[in-house]
């Protein structure tokens, strides 16, 4: 009797011991926000999703309508705007597609193991916007200090840029979801690489999760944040080594203004960069070195507001910059604000309505054809020799120029794609003329 008496405490001190654990387990996996504070954090991402979603729209758009006249700088934004989207669209469900039964279960909640696998696959896709990213500002370090021409650039690099790019992303975000590598991050709302993998691993000790995280995001995101200012300051000091060759008190020549206008686009996509990617490497930290978890998150709630905002905005904000040259060139055209906003979002290529910085509107007369093809001529041979002068400008005011003469020439010749025929039917105008008089 004493011995069953004994068998029977045993089992309720295990039962209870076991009831403790998992109260435990409980309490650790469940958020400290409040219903208020979870909703807060899903309004944000929802509404910058939104707003990311339509901005990368425009741009694409902008892109897609040129096609016919696009450079690799078109073509990197339109990848660059193709993931952003995608991205901000996987903000946008990530609320409601969180598993009900996670780690740190969401008041929006309704999804299951298979949903948060979705959301980690377009998650690791999404990563492909870094890379884009890293790629416009090699773009502007190989145009401004290399001096490539565009069309060479697109030949030696464009199709490794988008090649692997998209295979890497593609392969390692399909990678993950057979070998079940995506689960419900402990603080934040999102679905990514699980630190308990492989499963049963300890973690601490044998699992891998974090590393495999690195490898298929981290690094990158870590190494485009300290390239992109490289590339930066080895643009702003090839504009200042080119510019000590203006003298003081000259007007300062038209090539130079396109160059600092360059730098500073270049600069405004650095910005936009780090403004939207610099949270989560953070939040990663101290998920990762700090032990924060779910239960923690109240202590944290301030940052995972401005993070749930400012995550999903990139692509909202890059359209503001692609059309910001467009905008400016409008508004030195005296153009309405409102008219110059409307035109800089829908068109890409705003030289076919506005002539220069001070030219003309062709809004009116585009359609008619108005300009006589004599005048268009002129205007072609006055913008060649502009172009002239300010090639050779350059080259002289770069001192390790020693064929600065023989670059000119071949700059000029790629200005002028037409000449050849313009001659000819100059020639044709005069035999005619000839005939006739």
């Amino acid at each position: 009797m004493t011995e069953d008496n004994d068998n029977v405490f045993i089992h309720i001190r295990a039962a209870n011991s076991l009831a403790e654990m998992q109260e435990d387990i409980a309490m650790t996996s469940s958020s400290s926000l409040s219903d208020d504070q979870q909703k807060v954090l899903g309004l944000w991402m929802i509404v910058a999703g939104c707003l990311s979603v339509i901005g990368s729209f425009f741009t694409m758009y902008r892109v897609f309508k040129s096609s016919s006249k696009t450079n690799s700088y078109d073509r990197i934004i339109f990848g660059l705007s193709g993931f952003n989207m995608l991205s901000a669209i996987t903000y946008i469900m990530t609320p409601f597609l969180l598993p009900s039964d996670g780690p740190s279960s969401r008041i929006w909640s309704n999804g299951n193991q298979v949903s948060c696998s979705f959301l980690g696959w377009l998650t690791q896709l999404s990563f492909a916007s870094v890379s884009y990213t890293f790629a416009l500002s090699f773009y502007f370090v190989a145009m401004i200090k290399f001096r490539i021409h565009m069309d060479e650039f697109a030949i030696r690099f464009e199709a490794y840029i988008h090649g692997l790019t998209i295979f890497f992303f593609l392969f390692t975000a399909t990678a993950g979801v057979p070998l079940q590598m995506y689960d419900q991050s402990e603080i934040g709302m999102s679905c990514w690489i699980r630190d308990d993998f492989p499963n049963k691993c300890i973690v601490g000790e044998d699992c891998i999760g974090n590393q495999i995280g690195w490898f298929f995001g981290g690094w990158i995101v870590c190494a485009t944040l300290l390239l992109l200012v490289v590339n930066h300051v080895l643009v702003w000091w090839q504009i200042r080594r080119k510019l000590a060759g203006v003298r003081k008190g000259v007007e300062t020549p038209t090539w130079a203004i396109r160059i600092r206008r360059s730098r500073n686009q270049a600069l405004l996509y650095v910005l936009a960069f780090y403004l939207t990617n610099s949270t989560p490497i953070v939040l990663r930290i101290l998920e990762q070195s700090y032990g924060y978890t779910a239960s923690r998150e109240h202590e944290l709630y301030q940052f995972l507001v401005i993070h749930s905002f400012l995550v999903p905005l990139q692509g909202f904000l890059n359209t503001f910059i692609h059309a910001r040259p467009n905008y400016l060139k409008l508004r030195a055209n005296d153009y309405p604000i409102s008219m110059c906003f409307w035109l800089a979002a829908w068109y890409n290529r705003i030289d076919e309505y506005v002539e220069g910085p001070a030219g003309e509107s062709n809004l009116a007369s585009s359609g008619d054809g108005s300009r006589s093809k004599e005048d268009q001529m002129l205007s072609r041979l006055e913008n060649s020799i502009r172009m002239m002068s300010e090639v050779i400008t350059e080259e002289l005011s770069n001192e390790e120029s020693t064929e600065w003469s023989l670059q000119a020439l071949r700059k000029l010749s790629m200005t002028l794609p037409n000449s050849h025929n313009t001659t000819g039917k100059q020639q044709q105008q005069r035999q005619q003329h000839h005939q006739l008089t």
